[in-house]
């Protein structure tokens, strides 16, 4: 047991930023209270139960694939500890997901809270990930863009705030303001470096502004 708990503890502990290339952008995280738990005096916990995974949002359809183990499911922490599956499209309750056995629905009998991706970069704590090409539009869509200096290589170091969201045309747009710095480096007043529009996901449906999920 005490295996099991540190090794789902691994799992949660490597849980990155989301990348694209699933069936469709990145809509969010739901939790799947069989499969991701957090015990801190085991350090994890293990799965307890069996999730299943349909080809058509329909408890009706065929079925893709029995899952009995999180890491089999693509993943992203919402909170400190607190993992999820990263939702790919929904539909009459069911959440489009991705796993080792194919992209399937899951019904919202396994499902827990859905965290959409407007409330997670809703926050203090945001940034910018290598899904933005570095422009930022005056308004949503428009074709008057600039560059924005880049204060380190990784954009992962570049801080914004999400002022605005907004969608045009099925598609997400976010008014940033890219800072100097975050809560997390100082308490000083960040100054601001540049303001616009940006999408919120990439061509490929990764998030272009993404969260730290624990904190500083």
């Amino acid at each position: 047991m005490h295996l099991v708990g540190v090794l789902l503890a691994s799992t949660l502990a490597s849980a990155q930023q989301p990348t694209g290339g699933g069936p469709g952008p990145v809509l969010g995280i739901v939790e799947i209270p069989k499969m991701f738990s957090f015990d801190p005096a085991l350090g994890g916990a293990p799965p307890h139960g069996t999730v299943r995974i349909y080809t058509r949002p329909d408890s009706d359809s065929k079925m893709l694939a029995e899952i009995t183990w999180p890491q089999a499911i693509d993943d992203a922490e919402y909170a400190y500890e607190e993992a999820g599956a990263l939702v790919y499209g929904r539909e009459r309750g069911y959440f489009l997901i991705r796993t080792s056995r194919g992209v399937g629905w899951l019904s919202a009998d396994d499902a827990g809270s859905f965290h959409s991706l407007e409330r997670l970069i809703a926050r203090d704590l945001t940034y910018l990930t290598d899904a933005w090409d570095g422009f930022v539009s005056a308004s949503p869509g428009s074709g008057d863009r600039r560059r924005v200096v880049r204060r380190q290589p990784d954009w992962k170091d570049e801080d914004v705030r999400v002022k605005e969201q907004r969608t045009i045309h099925g598609n997400l747009w976010l008014e940033i303001e890219v800072i100097s710095h975050s809560v997390c480096e100082s308490t000083e007043p960040p100054t601001i470096k540049a303001r616009g529009w940006i999408r919120a996901h990439d061509a490929v449906g990764t998030p272009t502004v993404w969260f730290p999920s624990r904190g500083c």
